[in-house]
C-alpha cells in the first residue's frame, strides 16, 4: 500500500547534513521511496489517494533506520558456532562459545584498530546499498569518524546544536536518567 509521510523531513544532503524542510516522503506499494518532496510540491503518480501520516515537526528521515546495531561487526561474515545445535537463549551466551573470540572479536578489534576510518566507509557503503540511511552503533569510545549515514548516537539534527536523541540507559546513573526524561519531556527521542 502506497503511503505519504509528511513532517520535516531531513534528507541525506552531503552538501547540508543538516539541511530540514517541511515536505513529504512518498513510499510506494513496494516498500520503497518513491519521491521526496518539499512543501506542497505536486504529489508523484500514483499517491492520488494514498493515505497520508502527519507527523508535525517531528523529524522524518527518508530510509530505513537501524536503531541496533554494532557497525565493526558488520564487515565480518555472518557468524554461527559449528557445536551449536539449538538457538541461543540469552545474548550473553555466544561470547563463551569457542569460536567466539577468533572468529568475531578479535578480528573486529583488529579492523577497528588498525584503520577505523575504512572500516567505517565500507559498513557505511554496506548499509546505504541495503537502503539504511541512518544508523546506531558506532561505539562513543572511538574517535569522532566522517558520518555518511545519520549517527543516532549523536544526533543534533535540524538547526539545534543539541542532541535530540538518547539511546541508552544500561549505564545511567538516576540523575541522568532525570535529566534525559527531562529532555524527552520537552520533545527529545529515545531509543
Amino acid at each position: 500500500m502506497a503511503l505519504v509521510i509528511a513532517g520535516c523531513v531531513i534528507p541525506m544532503n552531503a552538501d547540508d547534513p543538516w539541511a530540514a524542510f517541511s515536505g513529504r516522503v512518498f513510499i510506494g506499494d513496494d516498500g520503497l521511496v518513491e519521491q521526496v518532496t518539499a512543501g506542497a510540491a505536486p504529489a508523484p503518480a500514483g499517491f492520488s489517494k494514498a493515505p497520508v501520516v502527519d507527523v508535525g515537526d517531528a523529524f522524518v528521515l527518508p530510509g530505513f533506520i537501524d536503531l541496533h546495531n554494532h557497525l565493526g561487526y558488520n564487515a565480518l561474515p555472518l557468524w554461527t558456532e559449528p557445536t551449536q545445535k539449538k538457538p541461543f537463549l540469552h545474548h550473553d551466551d555466544w561470547p563463551t562459545k569457542p569460536s567466539y573470540k577468533p572468529d568475531i572479536s578479535w578480528p573486529a578489534w583488529v579492523l577497528a584498530n588498525a584503520d577505523p576510518e575504512a572500516l567505517l566507509a565500507y559498513v557505511q557503503a554496506r548499509a546505504l546499498v541495503g537502503g539504511t540511511t541512518s544508523i546506531q552503533g558506532w561505539p562513543a569510545f572511538n574517535r569522532p569518524l566522517e558520518m555518511a549515514l545519520r549517527n543516532i548516537d549523536d544526533e543534533k539534527a535540524g538547526t539545534t546544536n543539541r542532541n535530540l536523541v538518547y539511546t541508552s540507559c544500561i549505564t545511567e546513573t538516576p540523575p541522568q536518567l532525570a535529566k534525559t526524561a527531562k529532555q524527552m519531556s520537552l520533545g527529545a527521542g529515545f531509543i
